[in-house]
């Protein structure tokens, strides 16, 4: 099966994380459609899910950081969005603009490629949503991430020129070796991590 169920450390070791990439999807529409229905209906609780566009993606840690933001956040009573799972995608951005966050993380229409994560989820709900999914699933790991994260993407999010200039000083960062993926992987972790900070 594509999807894994994840425990998110000792902290919240109550809690599990689903997640899935998925890819050449076809109706993003219908899927953007929904998640903002609920986001904007406090009453809403038919799609507890975050969707976040893959091209920005390039390691799971990533998203794990992102979603233990988020649970820290809700844990604190100091959610800055309504939900959970729209957290779970503000904290991939290292912005404290929310609006800003969830455009840039979140899926928008010509979105092909997406991660789908849900914490402490239905798993038959979560299973039904994926059947309603026009595309191919895949598991999240650096090897399938990095077929669809887009540098371009990931530096207009982090700003990762500044840093990139001063990395080695040349243009080191690319989508082309290990050894410059976990450092581009590093430098958005680090990015993540930080963001309550700012």
């Amino acid at each position: 099966m594509t999807t894994e169920t994840l425990s998110l450390g000792e902290a919240f070791s109550d809690r599990k994380l689903l997640h899935v990439l998925c890819v050449d999807v076809q109706n993003v529409d219908e899927l953007l459609e929904k998640s903002k229905a609920r986001e904007n209906n406090e009453d809403d609780l038919t799609f507890p899910y975050a969707l976040i566009d893959a091209r920005i993606v390039v390691s799971p840690l990533q998203l794990y950081t992102a979603a233990t933001c988020a649970l820290q956040h809700e844990t604190a009573g100091k959610l800055k969005t309504r939900r959970l799972h729209s957290e779970i995608v503000f904290c991939m951005s290292p912005s404290g603009n929310v609006n800003d966050s969830l455009i840039k993380c979140g899926i928008t229409p010509d979105t092909t490629a997406f991660v789908l994560m849900a914490v402490d989820a239905d798993e038959k709900a979560y299973n039904a949503l994926l059947d309603t999914i026009q595309g191919r699933k895949l598991v999240v790991s650096a090897e399938t991430l990095v077929d669809y994260a887009k540098y371009d993407h990931i530096n207009s999010v982090y700003k990762l020129d500044k840093l990139n200039a001063t990395f080695n000083g040349q243009d080191a960062i690319s989508l082309q070796s290990d050894q410059s993926i976990c450092n581009l992987a590093g430098m958005v972790v680090s990015k993540i991590a930080c963001q309550d900070m700012v």
